[in-house]
């Protein structure tokens, strides 16, 4: 019953936006995010112990960036043009299809395929045409792999709270005289006392505690609502790494950042001294003659 239900609604949502798009009529953001979410739960591939799913937000990037960048090859025109419209069409493919979502790895994707796309053409265009030592490259290959390291330790529990390690459970101290006659303190979990877990609410700040997650919140600490969870020291969450930024992870993530920095500024002034030579790097960013007619 359950799976007809969803076939039958999945068709509708098929039906509703073919129909509007033959008709040639405006088709509203809720349809084309039901159409979307619908065909990235079909789509799957196969995989050892059964077919797996594939967020299909991983695709964009892997086909809008490629086009983009050698669309903006051809002439500085059209660099400027691919450079003003790329981040507008990212932000609203975003805003319309995952917005609603929560988490999404669109913009994780883009990174990465971002990051492995410029190193393939760093490679090509610059290694291996004799125009850099096996220093130079290996700098970069050592931060490349810098960033995916400290990328993973970055993507890792951020400091979540849960109902066992936080909340007002600060465990109720019961005392019980035993046979002996010797008096002994033990803990009364408040999960089995009801009674005593409301009274132990009632002595917690409000703004301490979270009736979301049911927890009681250390200082610093705040509720995610794309995650759904309160994270301690939450900074931000970012969408980049599609992970909150907390007690846990934070240091992993300031690291990357300036691995990343320097990295990229390194590569690209070894770049630009390949392709703009006879400039400086400074006046290469405005102005490197011949660069389209090269490198088209």
């Amino acid at each position: 019953m359950r799976l007809g239900i969803m076939y039958s609604s999945c068709g509708s949502s098929y039906s509703l936006f073919f129909s509007r798009w033959i008709t040639c009529k405006s088709l509203q953001p809720e349809v084309l995010a039901r159409v979307i979410e619908t065909a990235s739960d079909r789509f799957r591939v196969p995989w050892i112990r059964g077919a797996r799913k594939v967020d299909l937000s991983i695709l964009p990037p892997l086909v809008l960036l490629p086009i983009s960048l050698h669309v903006a090859a051809f002439h500085v025109l059209l660099g400027v043009g691919v450079l003003t419209s790329l981040p507008i069409l990212v932000i609203w493919y975003y805003q319309l299809t995952h917005r609603r979502k929560g988490k999404t790895l669109l913009f994780l994707s883009l990174a990465l395929f971002s990051l492995g796309y410029m190193y393939y053409n760093f490679v090509q265009e610059v290694l291996l045409k004799g125009h850099i030592g096996w220093g130079h490259f290996s700098a970069v290959t050592c931060g490349l792999l810098l960033i995916l390291m400290f990328l993973v330790k970055a993507k890792q529990d951020p400091g979540y709270l849960n109902r066992s390690t936080s909340g007002p459970r600060g465990a109720a101290r019961g005392q019980r005289e035993p046979a002996n006659g010797v008096r002994k303190t033990e803990e009364i979990s408040p999960e089995a006392h009801p009674c005593i877990q409301e009274e132990s609410r009632k002595l917690i700040p409000e703004k301490n505690y979270c009736k979301l997650c049911e927890v009681l919140r250390p200082p610093r600490s705040g509720h995610c609502r794309i995650c759904g969870s309160c994270v301690q020291r939450l900074d931000h969450h970012c969408v980049w790494i599609n992970n909150c930024i907390g007690a846990h992870n934070h240091k992993f993530f300031i690291l990357l950042l300036v691995i990343f920095q320097f990295t990229s500024v390194y590569g690209l002034i070894l770049t630009l001294r390949t392709i703009c030579r006879g400039h400086s790097v400074f006046s290469a960013l405005f102005y490197c003659p011949g660069v389209y007619a090269t490198y088209r």
